[in-house]
């Protein structure tokens, strides 16, 4: 057994166990069938992906042929295609996949010359939607596309109180201040990609990297839409426009951020937000920038950093870019959020993307294809407290 046969068996097991774990019939019916499917990648001593690479190369070689073409093959075929004998067998990367340049002086006035295509895909990014996270967020992605209408009930303890009982004291009874809030609207959010059938081809990992530039696409849009949406026009009510950014930095102090107004920030939630692991403080670059230069009344630095991860009074500090155009106005640079997630409620279908070539976009005469990527988004800020009394989050104004 190899070494990948081994750990694909490992994760099948665990997977195993997992679906008989959870009793429904239905998933016992699937443990089974992977169960058989187990048994025979261990008689085989394989992995899928092996087995698949060894029937690739084993038909290759029944129809004459290299699986794959090294830079040698490439070289003989461009200088048969040269002198005009081509091949037995048509090599399409070759054909449609490369470009030549003239150079030199040769002795028939130069020589042609192959450009080799790299089939690896590098990729540039930047910071994108660190609040899409479980963790941080009331985040739910649903297993199917639907993003379906939901209630968000709550109650409000932050104000219960006891009585202390005694002759004569009549004990009156309390109604749990209870509310709940609806998402009802879901928007779509949509990015289209075009590409080639060449590359499609010609680079190994373009799926992976095709649906990551989708995903980044929407997720980009997305989370701009939860934090900073204007509410208007079809588009979400972000977080920022629903805290309406009560706090803002000291008058006088424009690119500054003093002390006070960190204190501010931070006693304006109560210490029951302060204490919850969904506790963050996010803000984009040009306020870091800011914030990197605040110090306290000794000169000292008010962000440490603990295990690489920098923090403000002991809290993570998120670079989130789509906080740049929260509150935007004269001189405005962004805004800072502090307090807990808890208060971030943010559902999504899971993204599908539809590969098209009958599109007005794409021409697939000339060997282009469309990927259209759609995501179901829904969301809203929600404060399960009287009259915002109690806020798990608020938002400063920094200019």
């Amino acid at each position: 057994m190899t070494d990948a046969c081994a750990v694909e068996s490992a994760e099948l097991q665990d997977q195993i166990r997992k679906l008989l774990k959870s009793g429904s019939q239905r998933d016992i019916t699937k443990a089974q069938e992977l169960r058989k499917f187990r048994e025979k990648l261990e008689a085989r001593g394989l992995s899928t992906s092996e087995a698949l690479a060894a029937y690739a190369r084993g038909t290759a070689k029944e129809a004459g042929v290299s699986p794959t073409t090294s830079a040698e093959e490439h070289r003989k075929a461009f200088d048969s295609y040269v002198r005009g004998r081509g091949g037995e067998v048509e090599l399409r990367a070759f054909e449609a996949g490369t470009a030549v340049i003239s150079y030199g002086t040769g002795a028939l006035g130069g020589y042609w010359v192959p450009q080799l295509f790299d089939g690896i895909i590098r990729a540039a990014k930047a910071q994108v939607a660190p609040l899409a996270d479980p963790d941080l967020t009331d985040f739910v992605m649903y297993p199917g596309p639907a993003c379906p209408p939901t209630n968000i009930p709550s109650f409000d303890l932050s104000t219960i109180a006891g009585q202390v009982e005694g002759e004569g004291t009549v004990q009156t009874e309390q109604a749990v201040p209870a509310a709940y809030a609806s998402l009802m609207s879901p928007i779509t959010v949509r990015c289209f990609l075009a590409a080639t059938t060449e590359s499609e081809q010609d680079c190994s990992d373009f799926t992976e990297r095709i649906i990551d530039a989708g995903t980044q696409g929407l997720l980009r849009t997305a989370m701009l839409q939860v934090l900073a949406g204007s509410g208007i026009g079809g588009n979400l009510t972000g977080v920022a426009k629903a805290l309406s950014a009560t706090l803002t930095n000291s008058v006088g102090t424009a690119g500054k951020l003093a002390l006070g107004d960190l204190l501010a920030l931070k006693y304006g939630v109560n210490a029951y937000w302060r204490k919850s692991p969904r506790c963050f403080v996010a803000m984009p670059d040009a306020v870091y920038k800011i914030l990197d230069a605040a110090v306290d009344t000794a000169n000292r630095p008010l962000i440490s950093v603990e295990s690489g991860q920098e923090k403000l009074f002991g809290k993570p500090i998120l670079v989130c870019p789509e906080l740049s155009a929260a509150n935007a106005g004269v001189g405005s640079v962004g805004c800072i959020l502090f307090g807990s997630g808890d208060g971030i409620i943010i559902r999504m279908g899971r993204p599908t993307c539809q590969r098209v070539i009958e599109h007005a976009a794409v021409d697939v005469t000339r060997g282009e294809a469309g990927y259209i990527f759609r995501l179901r988004l829904q969301s809203m800020y929600y404060d399960a407290s009287a009259s915002n009394s109690n806020p798990p989050l608020v938002s400063m104004a920094v200019s």
